[in-house]
């Protein structure tokens, strides 16, 4: 357990190694590689985006995720996410390794592949966990380019870069909330990407590949819980951090859980009618069990939902939109 007032995100005591993690790394990049396969976009100036995507593995010691704007002309980009931060978010999955169970019907998941079989359902689903918090991060960064937001900075305020954990002395106060309207856009448009991501791994009928879950509730309730295991440690990274350019760890969660549904609602609406009040349910105890500062008091909740509405409003007086990529799809340009 965490001292006093320091919520328990991440579990990096005895038995967790770097070295441990470290045979991960590679699969990092197969999955950047899958990411930058199939998101293809063209920005303002008519530019394919190129994006540049690397996992620093030589400074484990170092945290840190950014996206930046290298050559706008040309569509050049660059988006680096740090080893030491990867090897956190592996850090945070493990919570589900625990004798802890979060997930009622964890012992109803079948092992598909026989070679797994020796591994568990708790390192499984725990892996799973690891990857999709990856992608969420990953797909962050990216996020910020394809939505215009690196573009927009560096013709704007000549600073192209934009990171996870930035020094907000150096940000301007009256750029905090442009700033802070980016990481929250980015957040939703993430999950927007990762939704889309998962459904093409959990195969044809939609329970998994490697494993298979109970159903289909199960799992979102996984992906709800994954999620939170994120934002929780972000929060205990953040922690006395002042005037900050991020949403705060209950704000995050809020945004990847309503995103989610807001997902489900354009793509699969009968599943969306069925999971649009379990969602917000399983936040709450998730957030509860895991930490996250205001995030199961309904009257928090609602809250967060009320000040998350002017961020559209923010961004749009901004002038951002003008700087936004449009996105290919197989059928063509997608505006």
């Amino acid at each position: 357990m965490s001292k006093k007032g320091n919520p328990i995100i991440y579990i990096g005591g005895p038995g967790y190694r770097y070295e441990d993690f470290e045979p991960l790394i590679g699969s990092i990049d197969e999955h950047i590689k899958e990411v930058l396969s199939v998101l293809k976009a063209e920005n303002v100036k008519g530019a394919t985006s190129n994006i540049k995507m690397v996992v620093d593995v030589f400074n484990p010691e170092k945290v840190g995720a950014f996206a930046k704007t290298v050559d706008i002309c040309n569509g050049a980009y660059y988006v680096e996410m740090t080893a030491g931060l990867s090897y956190h978010v592996w850090l945070a999955s493990r919570v589900f390794e625990t004798d802890y169970d979060f997930l009622p019907w964890l012992k109803s998941i079948k092992i598909r592949e026989k070679n797994l079989k020796k591994s568990g359902r708790k390192k499984l689903i725990a892996d799973f966990a690891y990857y999709l918090c990856s992608y969420a991060i990953i797909l962050h960064e990216l996020s910020h380019i394809y939505l215009g937001h690196t573009d927009f900075l560096k013709s704007k305020s000549s600073s192209e870069v934009l990171n996870e954990f930035p020094d907000e002395s150096e940000i301007a106060r009256n750029d905090l909330m442009v700033r802070y309207a980016f990481e929250a856009e980015a957040d939703r448009q993430s999950i927007e990407f990762l939704m889309a991501f998962l459904e093409g791994a959990l195969g044809k009928d939609g329970m998994g590949i490697h494993i298979r879950f109970p159903s289909r509730l199960a799992v979102y309730e996984f992906v709800v819980y994954a999620l939170t295991s994120l934002t929780a440690l972000l929060q205990q990274m953040s922690l006395g951090a002042k005037n900050t350019v991020h949403p705060d760890a209950n704000v995050r969660q809020y945004i990847f859980y309503s995103s989610v549904i807001a997902y489900l609602k354009k793509r699969q609406p009968d599943l969306s009618n069925v999971l649009e009040t379990k969602i917000p349910i399983w936040a709450m105890e998730a957030g509860k069990k895991m930490g996250i500062l205001k995030s199961h008091d309904p009257f928090d909740v609602m809250r967060t939902a009320l000040d998350l509405a002017k961020v559209d409003d923010i961004l749009k007086e901004s002038g951002v939109r003008e700087f936004q990529h449009k996105m290919y799809t197989s059928e063509g340009m997608d505006s």
